[in-house]
């Protein structure tokens, strides 16, 4: 995985936080509105953790399983400091924010259970897909960006 998409997101965060939650799941008339690919419906709670986690659309609109997840210190109370991807996003699609949404730890899990058993890993930990199985990054998470 590319360095630099291993990120700076607090752009992205900036940016989402500068939209209405609404404008982010039901578009606001300046952005498409995104479909993703578990309803609302379908959620199931199979985590009782609240807070929140950055996913690329690659999961929460593509559809496709986390293939790279690590945790930073968060930026505030409702950040649980995960980070979410698809593992295949190339440095155009990180660099814009609207190919990311903040969603509860809950959602990414319903996208991937894989991923639950890793979630009280502390800031620092990193997990990769490889061979079909979420394991260890013996590199651990990206240094944060300034």
């Amino acid at each position: 995985m590319n360095g630099r998409i291993l990120l700076g997101f607090a752009a992205i965060l900036t940016y989402l936080a500068a939209a209405p939650a609404q404008a982010q799941q039901a578009g606001d008339g300046t952005r498409p509105m995104k479909q993703f690919a578990i309803p609302k419906e379908r959620m199931k709670r199979l985590v009782d953790d609240n807070s929140v986690a950055i996913a690329s659309d690659r999961i929460t609109v593509d559809g496709h399983k986390v293939g790279y997840m690590y945790r930073e210190a968060p930026h505030d109370p409702v950040d649980s400091g995960w980070r979410f991807l698809a593992g295949d996003e190339d440095d155009a699609y990180m660099d814009n924010a609207a190919n990311h949404g903040v969603y509860t730890v809950n959602t990414i899990a319903n996208y991937d259970p894989e991923i639950i058993p890793f979630l009280e890993a502390p800031a620092g930990s990193a997990f990769i897909r490889v061979d079909g199985k979420l394991v260890p990054d013996p590199k651990g998470a990206p240094a944060p960006r300034d």
